[in-house]
């Protein structure tokens, strides 16, 4: 049996005339065009996402939940302090303590540096290899670049890559007269300074680092996103640099699966594994048991801070324990709010990956053999009753 399918039509309603009524098409093979249109004009090109997230956010940091469970699990913690500060001094003992392993442990890195750098035999080495890797190196290159379309692909990519920084750089110009993005970089200047005059490896200065960090200046990247958002273009270009890495890499993993690359490969892990440098089994050992030790003794600062409060106040301090579910109800008072927020009806993830899969070659013939087990025993077939069951069941087979 052999024939062609493009669609299927589902019949809800019966006319006299077919032919001069238009049926709705059930899952058609192709997206209809003015769907699509319309679609597009409605959700994609208003930067309808980037509009929500930034309500999302604002919604979630402003509303009073949110607010209620993070000062609630400030409190906590503020309390578990205060009821903790008779150790004050044994947890002072230990951070001294972890203070002088980490600056072993940076001695012991310093001395693997310094026999590597000394290690006459081993520089020479490497300057025997070297060349031979790079030239191995170049070799691999040229393999991927002649893939076919790989370096089309990669060409493209970058150049979504120039006119993305080219938006961020505009962004960044109209953030900089931004008098709130003024004063957040002030911030940030004056806490750099506060980390520079903080001593080195100290647990004061960790902290100063890491509000920096994830505090402010995730701050000015969230301004700086949001700005560069509202530019024009800059949604559709967003979705294009996204999607552009998929087809480079794809194009770089089949060019590295080939025989000739993966024979390259191979023997540039060999010059590897002899280039690279052995330190001293003691060191090593040592530097694994100094951090083991880290490890365990800044642990130990939570064990002692429970002690002491469990000594000043047992019932309180118990109760105070089992309230660490209070950071759990502010995320998930977060992720509710979140998952409250309306969204659209239509999903731009599944419209597009649709659309992705209908440019892909699709058998639409049936060319397979329509004919049951029995109907090839000849015998069987020959028989009167089973050639009259046949022509009634499957009269285009049988006449």
């Amino acid at each position: 049996m052999t024939g062609a399918v493009d669609y299927l039509r589902v019949l809800t309603e019966v006319y006299e005339d077919f032919s001069k009524v238009e049926v709705p098409l059930l899952c058609p093979r192709r997206i209809s065009p003015k769907v699509y249109d319309r679609f597009i004009a409605k959700y994609i090109d208003t930067g309808y996402a980037e509009k929500r997230k930034k309500f999302v956010d604002n919604q979630v940091k402003t509303h009073p939940l949110t607010a209620y469970y993070d000062k609630y699990y400030a409190a906590v913690n503020k309390r578990k302090e205060d009821l903790a500060a008779s150790a004050a001094g044994r947890i002072k003992e230990i951070n001294t303590e972890v203070e002088a392993f980490r600056a072993r442990l940076t001695e012991i890195q310093k001395e693997i540096h310094e026999a590597r750098k000394n290690d006459k035999a081993h520089q020479k080495i490497v300057a025997e290899l070297r060349p031979m890797r790079d030239e191995i190196g170049k070799k691999m290159n040229e393999l991927r670049e002649s893939y076919p379309g790989y370096k089309e692909a990669v060409a493209a990519e970058r150049e979504l890559n120039r006119q993305y920084n080219e938006l961020r750089r505009t962004a960044q110009t109209e953030l900089n007269k931004d008098p709130e993005y003024i004063a957040l970089q002030a911030r940030i200047k004056e806490q750099q300074k506060k980390i520079n005059a903080a001593p080195q490896g100290s647990s004061e200065r960790r902290k100063l680092e890491e509000d920096l960090t994830h505090k402010m200046r995730r701050s000015a990247n969230e301004m700086l996103n949001q700005r560069q958002a509202q530019l024009p273009g800059a949604p559709e270009l967003g979705r294009q640099r996204k999607k552009a890495p998929k087809l480079s890499q794809r194009l770089r993993q089949a060019a590295q699966n080939t025989d000739a690359y993966q024979k390259l490969e191979k023997e540039r892990r060999e010059l590897e594994v002899q280039m690279r440098y052995k330190p001293d089994p003691k060191l090593i050992a040592e530097r694994n048991k100094v951090d083991k030790v880290i490890g365990k003794t800044s642990g130990g600062i939570r064990k002692v801070k429970e002690t002491a409060a469990a000594e000043t106040n047992p019932l309180e301090a118990y109760l105070l324990r089992k309230s660490g579910w209070s950071r759990d109800l502010a995320w998930q008072t977060k992720k509710m709010l979140n998952g409250h927020t309306p969204h659209v009806p239509d999903d731009v993830k599944q419209l597009n990956y649709a659309k992705r899969l209908q440019s892909l070659t699709w058998p639409t013939t049936v060319d397979w053999d329509g004919r049951a087990t029995y109907e090839s025993d000849k015998k069987a077939m020959a028989q009167p009753v089973m050639q009259h069951y046949l022509k009634r069941m499957k009269p285009w087979m049988y006449k």
